[in-house]
């Protein structure tokens, strides 16, 4: 399994976070305000995280992130 950048790790930290708190995922939109950025890095995060295996997104679908490996 590939290692997680920090940035990446803040964003699945944030997911699961948000789970927790909520009992549903987040927007796009939420993250990005969580983390306090826009959205397009936010996205390219979890395009990378679902590419490591880590999150399962359905494109064009709101609360679609899913987890799959928590981190260790």
């Amino acid at each position: 399994m590939r290692k997680l950048s920090i940035k990446q790790k803040q964003v699945l930290e944030a997911i699961e976070f948000f789970i927790n708190k909520n009992n549903y995922p987040p927007t796009l939109r939420e993250l990005a305000n969580m983390l306090k950025c826009d959205t397009r890095p936010v996205f390219e995060k979890l395009m990378v995280l679902e590419e490591k295996g880590y999150i399962k997104t359905t494109p064009s679908r709101a609360r679609s992130i899913v987890i799959l490996k928590k981190i260790k």
